[in-house]
């Protein structure tokens, strides 16, 4: 058994530097929990209906982007590399098709390479890969609205875009670009990064806004709710994964017959339920996957007996499994709690974090 503890940046991240060669800015891509985690149905589209309230840790993945010169004639080049040697670096992942979705959104090209410091689990339910795809939005958004490192990109007609963008993109973008050529400072906003981010993956809207918020629809409509940082949590990734589709039909859920998103009442007793402490939490927060994860993986239920007899009053899975985290009421029963698993037979990775709003 291994024990990791958050690994912190000490360079400050976000922090654009440039000069004649390259364009470079480094990112924390923030894991995330689910608190609650509901299941509505499935919708006519064939995903499925969520209700789940999510919160960002400390726990991160280093994102590093480096933009080069590229000839005018050049077409754009996007490089992944990580020190993960079983993560794709292809269009299979998430990080490189958020840089592709995002230059092709706004009519640019560019010699990009994404470097990812993996220290999020894969296929863990904390979405790792999510949170790597929001930071790279992030990151190219700050390199763009820079007016230094915006010369490492170049526009493009939107005539040479694929036909299937819609017509209000090419307006937006065209607009954006017009604005440059006037020598105004175009500004590429965190609402045009969420509209892209939905088209990207569920849960990449939501690293993007990050904190404590509850998200509905696929994961792209999200409500902030009151912050739940700072509160010490203990990770436990087994080592089996769970692929999130299968997950899904395990759950053989009903069509979806209505749709109703939470109104001001709802958001306010979700707040009243997280301010009145862990106690209440367990027992108005539940996750819909629980019963098929643990029927396919009963000894997992060991687990979870094993952090409630160190003291939590908080243990769940996170997404559809199969990490589990436990929320303690201090540091100091966290660390306690951690020492005794540490003495146990549980194959896999124990990870002591805490939750926490955007880093940056």
């Amino acid at each position: 058994m291994n024990k990791i503890h958050t690994i912190f940046s000490n360079q400050q991240a976000n922090k654009i530097r440039v000069n004649h060669e390259q364009a470079h800015c480094k990112l924390r891509a923030q894991a995330k929990i689910n608190l609650s985690l509901k299941i509505l149905g499935k919708r006519p589209d064939n995903y499925h209906q969520l209700h789940s309230i999510m919160q960002t840790l400390a726990l991160h993945d280093i994102v590093e982007l480096t933009l080069k010169p590229l000839n005018s004639t050049a077409e754009t080049n996007i490089s992944l590399i990580s020190n993960n040697c079983n993560l794709s670096c292809g269009m299979e992942n998430i990080a490189y098709r958020s840089a592709k979705l995002f230059l092709e959104h706004f009519h640019l090209k560019a010699n990009l390479t994404i470097s990812l410091i993996k220290n999020i689990s894969l296929a863990a339910g904390l979405a790792g890969g999510s949170a790597n795809g929001a930071a790279v939005l992030r990151g190219l958004a700050n390199l763009y609205n820079n007016p230094q490192s915006r010369l490492f990109f170049q526009p493009i007609s939107s005539a040479s875009q694929n036909n299937s963008q819609s017509t209000s993109d090419v307006i937006d973008s065209t607009h954006l670009l017009q604005n440059k050529s006037r020598n105004q400072n175009p500004i590429i906003s965190q609402a045009k990064l969420l509209e892209i981010a939905g088209k990207i993956g569920a849960d990449v809207s939501f690293c993007l806004h990050r904190g404590t918020a509850l998200c509905e629809g696929i994961g792209e409509i999200i409500s902030p709710l009151d912050s739940f940082s700072e509160r010490p949590v203990l990770i436990y990734n087994p080592p089996e994964t769970i692929l999130t589709a299968n997950a899904f039909n395990a759950l053989n859920a009903h069509p979806l017959t209505r749709l109703k998103l939470a109104n001001r009442e709802t958001l306010n007793n979700y707040n009243q339920i997280i301010s009145t402490g862990l106690k209440s939490m367990n027992k108005y927060f539940s996750n819909d996957f629980t019963s098929t994860i643990l029927y396919k993986h009963p000894h997992l239920q060991d687990i979870c007996h094993a952090f409630c007899q160190t003291g939590s009053q908080f243990v769940r899975f996170t997404g559809s499994g199969p990490t589990i985290f436990a929320i303690y009421d201090s540091y100091t029963e966290r660390d306690q709690a951690l020492q005794l698993l540490e003495e146990s037979d549980f194959p896999g990775k124990f990870t002591a974090t805490y939750t926490k709003d955007a880093w940056d």
